[in-house]
């Protein structure tokens, strides 16, 4: 009987079963993680929000891009002490040197990119176009890797991500900095999803350590963000717990990508993250930006047909992208280089300069009709807001 057996020998037995499953059906094992994967993001997502607004709450003076930097690099800090890697050998191949700066970038400047969008008031309205990392996903992989998406799958994924986007915001809220900030987070964690998988390939493996050393990871990050917050401001004791909290998940979440990774080609994984964003637009977006009833009628058919014409030939378990790339490994992690610092200048750019153009530059623009793009990027009110 099961209620006769010990903690430690239902776990066991319980691994046992799961595995059994991943072995027999490894579609329903993919949907699982896939499912899994999509509650972490949006609890991750919904405590980084709670966290926001404790924080901000009690000290509105403090500075949202800084705070949100320390903590993508406590999460990045406890994804390294947490995750072992194996296979990764920097003096065979030099390339495995670049793979884990980019990776490890990468991955850096979308966790800052994310919890910078969740902590800002109009978070809401800019991330719903994070639906739109498919597309981002293969662009990048024909940039990069010179890898062309097949033009009905291609077509479908665009069918679907526009639908998405009807179903879950209204267009007229697109524009300004952090829009372009939304587009540079999804662009970061697709380059450390592609770079994932090149080592996948290469048989590098990613494996949580053991159980101890995870306890102690937890239990010092726990002790260390409880000092912090007695030392600094006594009000923010359950804001420190929550940051742990988005630690936790956040390494959660990363360890179901490499799952995910390991499963499904890059651009099928963007796919699952985008039925992630989904479900965020549709919980955190205020009613007064939400779509009207024909967009969302619109925006659901292309979001149901997308996906029809999609994964009509199945999943694809296993499939592996990068193995059809044409162009060199050197090369490869060249031109995902060359994407993150084009990135780091047009974000730094648009995030700390905050352009300007004046009235008489617009009045130029209008001529061609380019006027109302430019209100919109650079956040310029029309004259009858003024």
């Amino acid at each position: 009987m099961d209620k006769d057996l010990s903690l430690p020998e239902r776990l066991k037995k319980m691994m046992t079963a799961v595995s059994e499953t991943e072995k027999e059906n490894p579609s329903l094992w993919g949907m699982g993680v896939v499912g899994v994967a999509i509650v972490v993001r949006f609890l991750h997502s919904l405590a980084q929000k709670e966290m926001s607004m404790m924080v901000m709450g009690a000290h509105p003076e403090l500075t949202p891009a800084i705070l949100t930097i320390i903590l993508a690099c406590v999460q990045v800090v406890a994804a390294l002490s947490i995750f072992r890697v194996g296979g990764l050998d920097f003096s065979a191949s030099p390339t495995n040197r670049e793979a884990a700066i980019v990776g490890v970038l990468s991955y850096v400047g979308g966790m800052y990119l994310n919890n910078y969008l969740l902590w800002t008031e109009d978070s809401a309205g800019v991330a719903c176009y994070a639906v739109m990392e498919p597309v981002l996903c293969m662009l990048l992989l024909f940039v990069a890797a010179r890898i062309p998406t097949e033009s009905q799958k291609a077509c479908s994924v665009v069918c679907f991500c526009l639908g998405a986007l009807m179903l879950t915001a209204s267009f007229s809220i697109f524009g300004g900095v952090n829009s372009l900030l939304c587009v540079l987070g999804a662009l970061c964690f697709l380059v450390r999803n592609l770079v994932t998988k090149h080592l996948y390939d290469s048989s590098v493996t990613f494996t949580p350590r053991s159980q101890n050393i995870i306890m102690i990871v937890v239990a010092v990050g726990t002790i260390s963000m409880v000092l912090v917050a007695e030392i600094l401001a006594s009000d923010l004791l359950v804001a420190s717990l929550m940051v742990v909290v988005a630690g936790v998940l956040s390494v959660t979440l990363l360890y179901l990508m490499f799952m995910l990774l390991s499963m499904y080609d890059t651009l099928t994984v963007a796919v699952f993250m985008m039925w992630s964003q989904v479900l965020e637009n549709v919980v955190f977006v205020a009613d007064s930006t939400r779509p009207g009833f024909v967009s969302v009628c619109l925006g659901a058919i292309l979001f149901a047909a997308g996906h029809y014409f999609y994964f009509k030939d199945g999943l694809e378990s296993g499939t592996v992208h990068l193995n059809i790339k044409q162009v060199g490994v050197n090369e490869l992690f060249t031109r995902l280089q060359f994407i993150l610092y084009t990135g780091c200048i047009v974000g730094l750019t648009a995030g700390l300069l905050h352009p300007f153009i004046s009235e008489r530059d617009i009045s130029v623009l209008s001529y061609v009709g380019l006027d109302r793009i430019a209100r919109k990027l650079l956040n310029v009110p029309t004259p009858h807001e003024h």
